[in-house]
């Protein structure tokens, strides 16, 4: 079929850049960003909580960025770091606070009512997720070849 090359990367650029601005239109009722939603949606994830090691893997973005925005929403006390001072910061465990995960409930309610009117059925999107995985890992795989 012609045209799949244009349909996949097109489409999937379009995904992206819809997220993106749904999360920063979200986020800006709360004076936050979309990296602070991704840094509070895999914190709300865990009961142990997170190093900032761990998240900046998750997330899959900048280290220096990610250090910034758990800065600031320690600052707003959304996040509690556990560092004492025989652990470097970037190995302490991170938690959401109980505003946090207040704050992280409101989010994945977000994620949830928006996903739900996406119209496809539960079978759809559950064989459309493991076709975008599997297309995903095959590509990072694909890309890390290339940088050896």
């Amino acid at each position: 079929m012609e045209g799949r090359f244009e349909l996949f990367t097109i489409s999937i650029l379009k995904i992206s850049r819809a997220i993106l601005k749904i999360k920063s239109i979200e986020m800006e009722k709360y004076n936050l960003k979309p990296i602070h939603a991704i840094c509070i949606y895999y914190l709300s994830m865990t009961e142990n909580g997170l190093s900032q090691a761990q998240l900046v893997k998750k997330c899959e973005e900048d280290k220096a960025m990610v250090s910034r925005a758990l800065s600031l929403l320690e600052q707003r006390g959304l996040v509690h770091n556990s560092q004492d001072k025989e652990t470097k910061k970037y190995n302490s465990t991170l938690t959401l606070t109980a505003s946090g995960l207040s704050l992280a409930k409101e989010i994945q309610n977000h994620i949830e009512n928006i996903f739900a009117n996406i119209g496809l059925s539960e079978l759809e999107r559950e064989q459309f997720y493991m076709s975008l995985n599997k297309i995903a890992n095959s590509l990072s795989s694909y890309s890390e070849a290339l940088d050896k």
